[in-house]
């Protein structure tokens, strides 16, 4: 658990670093750094998406396909280099779930 957690806490970071480049229009360094850390937040992700089940059953209320929702318009804005979706995707949908998932976290250890 302790790996998950301190890469939620990692991207929490490096999230708006990305998010800043991509709204200067500095598209080269976006991409090179977002590449940097596709793996890590895809699994991260997958893993969230994956414990759902379980954290909807302590009581919260997540809904998995809004989730699935977010990781396919990130990796849509990622595949076709539309600076504004992979922006706003990590901006308003990945990084609140980021968030989410580090607060959940904290709780249950």
């Amino acid at each position: 658990m302790e790996n998950i957690d301190n890469a939620v806490k990692k991207l929490i970071k490096d999230i708006p670093g990305i998010i800043k480049l991509l709204r200067q229009n500095k598209g080269n360094e976006a991409y090179t750094e977002f590449g940097n850390i596709f793996n890590e937040l895809n699994n991260v992700m997958l893993t969230f998406i994956n414990a759902i089940p379980a954290i909807n059953s302590m009581g919260l209320d997540i809904p998995t396909d809004v989730v699935i929702s977010q990781l396919n318009n990130m990796v849509e804005g990622f595949q076709h280099k539309d600076n504004v979706l992979l922006a706003d995707t990590l901006e308003y949908e990945i990084m609140e779930s980021m968030k989410l998932y580090d607060e959940i976290l904290m709780q249950i250890q």
